[in-house]
């Protein structure tokens, strides 16, 4: 059988958590099909990259944090008092604000690196509109189901609504998703700023850069999912890439826990979204309960601001991989 041509693809993502590692995963898969990668990122995430064999360039003109530590997030959700706050801060932090510095420096990477494919993380529309001046192929990778109010007839993102079933909730969802997209031409004044500078013309809607995409990858299962069914071009289902994050440190259940006791698996965001609260509030309550429980961290909280118990563990890290099989719940932020 005939090898696929060889191909150059550049992958773009940012910190923001989960979305890192799948794409890094797509990127070594596709090396080891015979192809050429490179991955821009923060330069926090070059560590990941390394451990995966991906070549790797952080930004340069464009945001690049050095670590995850709160001080350094761009977004600061967790501070946000509204929907709209939060919208907001997206457009400035990731969408459209930095979106000149994406542009320049997908630019200047193409001279040296003339991609066949950009693969770009569904955020950075500066990395979109840097594709559509350079003419190449884009396609957008979503390492979730689609969060942007794009996907005619899907229920909102994030409220847990079901598809509609009757016309109210059919228009009531068209609302929403209305609503959202309006809130989101906040950043339309800078994102068509960006444009001007790379010699493209303005946009009348934000979400119209998305049109500079052939393909939006959804890595995610569709049954995970209560978009449509089939989902509308350019979407498709490519189904999850899970894998344990270089940072994830080896891990054995502590003697202290009762081998007759179910197993409850405990993980919030890797990155910092205000969650200590809420996490001592599960902690409490499972130490309380007949189960053993495993609490894993992330890279950014510390283990020991935590109170842990004989038949709970508080971590940084621990593999997923091997807990998940053994859990009979899995606690999360979703």
């Amino acid at each position: 059988m005939d090898r696929a041509p060889r191909r150059r693809f550049l992958f773009t993502t940012w910190e923001g958590g989960g979305h890192v590692q799948p794409i890094i995963d797509v990127a070594a898969g596709l090396i080891s099909r015979g192809h050429d990668c490179l991955v821009v990122s923060d330069a926090c995430n070059k560590l990941e990259a390394d451990a995966a064999g991906v070549p790797f360039r952080p930004w340069r003109a464009a945001p690049s944090r050095t670590d995850r530590s709160p001080e350094t997030d761009p977004l600061r959700d967790w501070e946000a008092e509204s929907p709209l706050a939060i919208i907001q801060g997206l457009c400035d932090g990731v969408i459209a604000r930095p979106a000149r510095g994406y542009a320049v420096d997908v630019a200047e990477i193409l001279r040296d690196f003339d991609a066949d494919v950009i693969v770009s993380q569904e955020l950075l529309f500066g990395v979109m509109l840097a594709a559509e001046a350079a003419g190449k192929l884009l396609a957008l990778f979503a390492a979730n189901i689609w969060s942007l109010p794009t996907l005619e007839g899907a229920p909102p993102f994030g409220a847990g609504l079901s598809p509609p079933s009757t016309d109210e909730e059919r228009a009531m969802y068209a609302m929403v998703a209305a609503h959202t997209r309006a809130a989101f031409q906040y950043g339309l004044a800078d994102l068509n700023a960006a444009r001007a500078d790379s010699g493209l013309p303005p946009l009348n809607d934000l979400f119209d850069q998305l049109n500079a995409a052939s393909r939006i990858l959804l890595g995610a299962s569709h049954a995970f999912d209560y978009a449509l069914d089939p989902v509308p071009e350019p979407f498709t289902y490519v189904g999850p890439y899970l894998s344990d994050p270089v940072w994830t440190e080896p891990f054995e259940l502590p003697s202290t826990f009762d081998s007759a006791r179910r197993l409850v698996l405990v993980s919030f965001s890797s990155m910092y979204q205000g969650q200590e609260p809420v996490l001592r509030q599960v902690i409490a309550a499972l130490a309380e309960l007949p189960v053993n429980a495993v609490v894993t961290l992330g890279p950014v909280l510390d283990p020991a601001d935590f109170p842990a118990s004989s038949n709970v563990a508080v971590v940084r890290s621990a593999p997923h991989s091997q807990l998940l099989g053994r859990a009979c719940l899995f606690i999360t932020h979703c």
